[in-house]
């Protein structure tokens, strides 16, 4: 019973006869009649024929100098079905030595070569498949970095566009300027009130275009500046913002609250950028309250991890137009009711960017403005910096 559940059966040549004999369990296993004995050369005739050299000489130096043997072919049984087998043989001797019997086994192994060979075209065809995604990502990550430095390159060309549109409209705007300043000053009986109110509407023009060509100028400064990495205490910052705030206009009634210990990594005079712009856009949309209420702190409970906010009580927002917030001369409000650039929020988020963060607000119209931002500055290492400097 063993024998057959294991697929194996037994067989021996006598020496010198060299008369082969098949156990029932060999047999059955070569599809034969269960009291079938072939000779020795219908037995190595079961094997492939290109195998039949090879048994015969294992078979051969078993029989004279006592080598045994243990391998594995292919065979065909009488009725022409290929198995696997295992054919294990060894030499037995007499009391004097002498080799008089060759004995051994044979064990069907098909189901574990149809199981190996299964296992080995599946190993192949991950190996094709590891090879074409390998193949996929390298071309992805070609393109990607193809893609990457292009988007570098035309950020580069157009920060060097703007720095240099915005410097050479500066001549121009100075002559204006100096000239209308030249008119204003001539006899009172040449310029009469309304040639004085043009003069001043011009003087006015150029100096809110000049405050916009600071604005561009500052903006193509801040995203071509080298990150410098250190610890920054912004906490300590927004104290220090809030102070020139309050020297510069002690009369407002504001209640400011920082959150105290709020520090990163990142670059110094940039995060000062950050801080100063959204404390400055929460100190003049709020200027219309009777108290006005600032406040700069950490949330923890976000799943990106810290998010910063500055949050006031102000004018707020129709978060119908937010995407509008942070764009560069985008407004929400009339410059007649709230003065500005419309650089400032622009600013904030490159400078964020550039920390590897990202910045998103919420509002609504009377009830005040909230501005999150997340800062990510250890993606930005000195080998991506380097990476960046050198396209």
């Amino acid at each position: 019973m063993a024998t057959r559940v294991s697929r194996l059966g037994w067989w021996t040549i006598e020496l010198p006869s060299r008369k082969l004999t098949w156990s029932c369990e060999t047999c059955v296993m070569h599809d034969a009649p269960p009291d079938f004995q072939p000779s020795l050369a219908e037995g190595l005739d079961t094997f492939m024929p290109e195998h039949r050299a090879v048994v015969a000489r294992h078979v051969e130096l078993c029989a004279t100098q006592g080598i045994a043997y243990d391998f594995v072919f292919p065979k065909n049984t009488i009725k022409g079905r290929r198995i696997w087998v295992r054919c294990i043989g060894e030499a037995v001797r007499n009391e004097s030595g002498v080799i008089v019997r060759m004995q051994g086994a044979f064990q069907d192994v098909t189901e574990l070569k149809l199981v190996e060979t299964q296992l080995l075209n599946a190993h192949a065809e991950i190996k094709a498949l590891n090879v074409e995604l390998e193949s996929r990502v390298q071309e992805r990550t070609a393109q990607l970095e193809f893609a990457n430095r292009e988007l570098v390159m035309a950020n580069r060309e157009l920060e060097a566009f703007s720095y240099s549109v915005a410097h050479d409209l500066r001549a121009p705007l100075i002559a204006i300027n100096g000239f209308s300043r030249l008119l204003s000053r001539l006899d009172a009986s040449l310029l009469d009130a309304t040639n004085r109110h043009f003069l001043e509407r011009i003087h006015q023009g150029t100096r809110i275009m000049e405050s916009l060509i600071e604005s561009l100028l500052s903006l193509a400064h801040i995203s071509r500046k080298t990150l410098e990495l250190e610890r920054v205490n912004m906490s300590q910052l927004m104290v220090q913002i809030e102070a020139s705030f309050r020297e510069i206009d002690p009369g407002r009634a504001v209640e400011v609250t920082i959150e105290s210990g709020l520090q990163v990594t990142g670059d110094r005079a940039l995060l000062t950028t950050v801080l100063q712009n959204l404390f400055a856009n929460a100190w003049k949309f709020s200027a219309r309250c009777e108290v006005a209420r600032i406040e700069f702190g950490l949330r923890t409970d976000a799943p990106e991890g810290p998010v910063y906010f500055v949050s006031d009580n102000g004018a707020g927002f129709d978060m119908a137009h937010s995407a509008k917030l942070f764009g560069t001369f985008e407004r929400l409000h009339s410059p007649t009711d709230f003065p500005g650039s419309g650089i400032g929020l622009a600013t904030v988020k490159r400078v964020v960017e550039r920390h590897g963060g990202r910045v998103h607000a919420q509002g609504k119209p009377g009830e005040g403005a909230t501005f999150y931002f997340t800062l990510r500055p250890v993606i930005l290492n000195t080998t991506a910096c380097n990476f960046l400097k050198s396209l």
